[in-house]
């Protein structure tokens, strides 16, 4: 005989009392009820004092402590038992207190995260994955991977007004609240919960989501209405389990190692292509050009430069793999492009003026950076296509360049349709972007005016702009390395060769190497965003490229190393399945980049896309 359930008796009972329909919805509620009422009865949580988080003294697990942490995590929460290995791994089973999260990757789902604090890795370790599992209800823990992030060490107390800017690492430091009782939370969900931004600033509809999820009651949520608030910092060890066993290091929201091989550049190359290819409108030829994953949120800004430069981008992944919707998508933002093509203004076309310009009408303004990217993208498009329908338009748009070049080779950066809105605007990147174009279309049609024309822009940037730089000054100019790169066989002027190689020496001496942390070791700054890393890295490989032509392999082998360091930093920096967990919509916009190091904000711009393909296959 079999004795009923608990589910089964209170739904008998509903069943006589209540209509059958009303019945049948509360009967569905039941196990949500009965997972609620076991929480409320189960063991309450040992009580911490605030004090306990403070100063914790800074230890270092070794590679068997960590898949250990993961095996006493995975056996309490699924409701195994787990081997104690205390002489063999003391740092886990020692007297001190310490915090311990557990989170379970969960496919299209935020990850369910639980903390536990106790007076030893392992029992704070039990702790969370108790709680975990009570968490869970009913998901299966044993089929989804787990991940740890064990509390290192930590800073004195700290007061912090809540409305004030809340300036420390949120990509590496977490916090301790001192509320009653005191709670944690990982850096990782500081950004993902969207608590602070990445300009500082509080959020309490985070804290509130997150302490809702974390099951933390509303006792806790209400202590951050308050004016100010006592914390304390702490950084993690953090990994997680392995497909098919072993254990993977994190660091942040980046994997600790990634394999810098052909192959991983390769795949990386076309996840990046793809998340493009998902992003635009092939009718209207618009990317959805930025997303906020911590809130869900597709922003209505719009950049045409990026558009342009995603374009060629795109363009640049066609010629690795002839894919089909990948030159849909370029042909679809080339059209785009070419909708927005405007001529000069009326007082300048009664001078004789004759060009099209990649115009902003909103703003009435074009940028000649613009400009630049939208020829680019053309050219690209008739380099691996063979098709050269556009070249009208890409004269008009070399027209239009050429126009804004001054007598000394300066290149305006704007075009205003109305001097009312003209502002004194100077960019050091749209001269290099126009040489680069005015080069590659000149290999098109062979007029070399459009070589002329991109020379005098490079003799300006060298004599000018950069008369005094050096090596420690010069403006880390990427488009500029590749312009002159390409003009340097054309005129066999070594002043070109030398100019771009003390660029790229001056990336090379500012590139973050040897003891950094992973997350930023290869970037060029402290804290390295995605689009200035990848451009540099375009850069590299050209003048890697153009020094092993010189037969300078000393220089060739110290770009080439430099770009390898770059493209690892490129592969950490994108979204993957184990990077986003923590994310409300993990998969939704898998495989683009980081806006910067600790920043979760995408843009459908991904010049990696043009390095990473040179990384990968420049040394051929």
């Amino acid at each position: 005989m079999t004795v009923p359930g608990p589910v089964d008796t209170f739904a008998a009972m509903l069943n006589r009392r209540m209509p059958s329909v009303r019945a049948r919805r509360l009967r569905a509620l039941l196990p949500v009820f009965l997972i609620a009422l076991a929480a409320s009865c189960a063991e309450p949580a040992r009580p911490v004092a605030f004090a306990e988080f403070e100063n914790l003294r800074k230890i270092d697990l070794t590679p068997a402590a960590r898949a250990h942490v993961l095996e006493i995590g995975k056996g309490v929460a699924t409701g195994r038992s787990y081997e104690k290995r205390a002489a063999a791994l003391p740092a886990i089973y020692e007297p001190a207190a310490r915090g311990v999260f557990l989170s379970v990757m969960r496919p299209g789902r935020r990850a369910l995260t639980a903390f536990g604090f106790e007076n030893s890795i392992e029992l704070a370790t039990v702790r969370a994955a108790t709680l975990l599992r009570r968490m869970a209800g009913n998901e299966d823990l044993s089929a989804l991977r787990l991940r740890a992030d064990v509390m290192l060490s930590s800073s004195d107390r700290v007061r912090q007004e809540i409305k004030r800017s809340w300036r420390f690492d949120t990509a590496h430091n977490g916090i301790a609240f001192n509320t009653d009782p005191p709670i944690a939370i990982l850096p990782q969900e500081i950004q993902g919960y969207y608590v602070i931004n990445e300009r500082g600033k509080f959020y309490y509809s985070g804290i509130k989501q997150l302490i809702l999820e974390r099951m933390l009651g509303r006792v806790v949520r209400d202590q951050f209405k308050e004016t100010d608030i006592e914390i304390v910092l702490f950084d993690v060890d953090s990994f997680m389990e392995e497909e098919g066993g072993g254990v993977r290091r994190m660091i942040g929201m980046s994997e600790y190692d990634v394999p810098i091989t052909e192959a991983a550049i390769r795949s990386s190359i076309l996840a990046g292509a793809d998340y493009l290819v998902r992003n635009i409108d092939l009718e209207t030829g618009k990317f959805n050009y930025r997303y906020y994953p911590s809130r869900n949120f597709d922003s209505a800004s719009y950049n045409l430069l990026r558009h342009a430069g995603t374009v060629y981008a795109l363009g640049e992944v066609y010629e690795l793999t002839h894919d089909a919707k990948l030159l849909q998508a370029m042909e679809a933002g080339l059209k785009f492009i070419e909708e927005r093509l405007d001529g000069p203004k009326e007082a300048d076309k009664a001078a004789g003026a004759d060009f099209l310009a990649f115009a902003d009408r909103e703003d009435k303004e074009a940028k000649t950076g613009g400009a630049a990217l939208a020829l680019l993208a053309m050219a690209k498009h008739a380099e691996v296509t063979g098709d050269r329908g556009r070249l009208p338009a890409m004269r008009a748009l070399a027209r239009f360049l050429v126009f804004n070049i001054g007598e000394n080779g300066k290149l305006e950066s704007k075009y205003y349709y109305d001097e009312k809105a003209h502002k004194p605007f100077d960019s050091n990147y749209y001269p290099g972007e126009a040489a680069l174009a005015l080069v590659r279309l000149h290999s098109l049609d062979g007029d070399k005016q459009w070589v002329e024309a991109a020379r005098k822009i490079a003799d300006y940037l060298r004599t000018v702009r950069d008369a005094d730089a050096n090596v420690y000054n010069v403006v880390h100019d990427q488009w500029l390395s590749v312009a002159m790169s390409e003009l340097y066989p054309l005129f066999n002027d070594p002043v070109y060769k030398d100019h771009v190689y003390l660029i790229g020496d001056a990336m090379v001496r500012r590139q973050v190497t040897d003891n950094a942390p992973a997350d930023i070791l290869g970037g060029f700054s402290s804290r390295p965003a995605s689009t200035p890393t990848a451009t540099r890295n375009e850069a590299l490989v050209a003048l890697f490229q153009l020094a092993r032509r010189e037969g300078d392999n000393e220089r060739a082998e110290k770009y080439w190393k430099a770009s390898i360091l770059a493209a690892g930093l490129q592969l950490r920096m994108q979204f993957n399945e184990l990077n986003s967990i923590f994310s409300c919509c993990p998969t939704r916009r898998s495989a683009d980049l980081w806006k910067a190091t600790g920043r979760r904000k995408f843009r459908s711009i991904t010049f990696s896309i043009i390095s990473a393909r040179s990384s990968a296959y420049g040394r051929k």
